[in-house]
């Protein structure tokens, strides 16, 4: 990749980051503008460099695919009510991330074409530009952890190294985005409790005593104890949170959630237990699970998730779309199929906003994005649909349609 596409996919990534500069946004229109004509095998260039170097996804995008990604685009401008017919799981499997990618910048790439085929002037840059000082950054790594005697330490603004020490273990963090439990010879054998907790726009990785890792979401506790004894090791969970627990077959492994368990040996498993969702989901992807509601039991095999409603009844998917339950975990914002209800309520969790529907819309929505785009890249990436709107007020998100 020559030096000036380097510079545009350095632009790139400050901006979904939320760092660049307004001088920054001018330039990176400035390039899409002028771009657009020839734009493909550049697009091609800035985001083959862009995921690989960024987010480590493998390279080998073509141009032909780069073609089509602004073909879709553009017809979108024209014809948008046919993109909503052809959701992302639909394209090869080989570039599905590429052009969801592309999707992040779509409203960017957009404004090239508007600006070339529309006959638009070059002055008409600065009016289309967005300001983006209003915009929303996405979540990160933040939690809280509460220890045994009620004290609390913020965790994305403390310090690596070691937090405290709780009998004989020892708390330490290890990076901006992990805690790890040690056990040492010396100290108490008095177990302790202690609670992890993100807010909404937060996420975490704690590893526990035993050497379990657990993957927090937003908005989502666990009440662990600091070092575990005979018997079972039991934690609990509130929200969602993967699981790869490991493997002891003299102590199993439970979560506990409101009306429902999980009961493991060691495998690797994700529970999505929001209260504010009509059915909490187990989905299992390695191993075996044992989910038990109010005297009800059933056990589930890799592939299959395990729901369970108000009612407590649990019903089984034989065949879940695990890549979509774990999702969020690989830094990846899904949507396969669902309605506006269950988009927004998870955009809420990430990005820390309150949700308004003037208007609602009774379509599905198919979408694939990094986790670590801005609020407003995502919700232009909705409306390409040509189904559904947005207004961003303060850190509140009104939809209509």
């Amino acid at each position: 990749m020559n030096t000036g596409n380097a510079h545009v996919a350095q632009l790139l990534s400050r901006y979904l980051e939320g760092n660049a500069t307004e001088a920054e946004v001018l330039e990176l229109f400035d390039w899409l503008r002028k771009a657009a004509p020839d734009a493909a095998e550049q697009l091609n260039s800035v985001l083959e460099s862009f995921y690989r170097e960024s987010m480590q996804y493998p390279s080998g995008i073509s141009a032909e695919a780069s073609e089509r990604i602004l073909q879709k685009i553009s017809r979108s401008i024209d014809e948008p009510g046919d993109t909503a017919a052809t959701p992302v799981t639909g394209i090869g499997y080989q570039w599905k991330k590429w052009l969801a990618a592309a999707a992040v910048i779509a409203c960017l790439v957009v404004t090239a074409f508007l600006l070339n085929n529309k006959g638009k002037q070059e002055t008409g840059v600065a009016k289309t530009v967005p300001p983006a000082p209003k915009d929303i950054k996405p979540g990160g790594n933040k939690a809280v952890l509460t220890l045994s005697d009620g004290s609390t330490i913020v965790l994305d603004s403390a310090k690596e190294g070691l937090l405290s020490g709780q009998g004989k273990t020892d708390i330490l963090k290890v990076n901006s985005g992990e805690l790890a439990y040690t056990t040492k010879a010396a100290g108490t054998d008095e177990i302790f409790f202690n609670t992890i907790a993100t807010p909404k726009g937060g996420q975490y990785h704690i590893v526990l005593a035993d050497g379990t890792h657990v993957w927090l979401n937003a908005a989502s506790s666990l009440r662990f104890p600091t070092a575990f004894k005979e018997g079972k090791r039991t934690v609990v969970l509130t929200g969602e949170a993967y699981f790869e627990v490991a493997h002891n077959p003299s102590m199993p492994f439970v979560v506990e959630n409101g009306a429902l368990s999980v009961l493991v040996l060691g495998t690797h498993f994700n529970v999505n237990a929001y209260s504010d969702e009509n059915l909490a989901r187990v989905t299992l992807l390695e191993g075996s699970v044992r989910v038990n509601s109010r005297g009800a039991g059933r056990t589930i095999k890799p592939g299959q998730q395990a729901q369970v409603g108000t009612e407590a009844k649990i019903n089984l998917v034989p065949d879940a779309d695990v890549e979509n339950a774990v999702a969020w975990k690989n830094g990846q914002i899904q949507f396969k199929g669902a309605d506006i209800e269950t988009v927004m309520r998870q955009l809420a969790r990430w990005y820390d906003v309150d949700i308004e529907y003037a208007t609602k819309p009774d379509d599905l929505f198919y979408a694939e994005i990094p986790r670590i785009t801005m609020l407003s890249d995502v919700l232009k990436a909705l409306e390409l649909t040509g189904k559904v709107h947005f207004r961003i007020e303060g850190r509140k998100v009104i939809v209509t349609t």
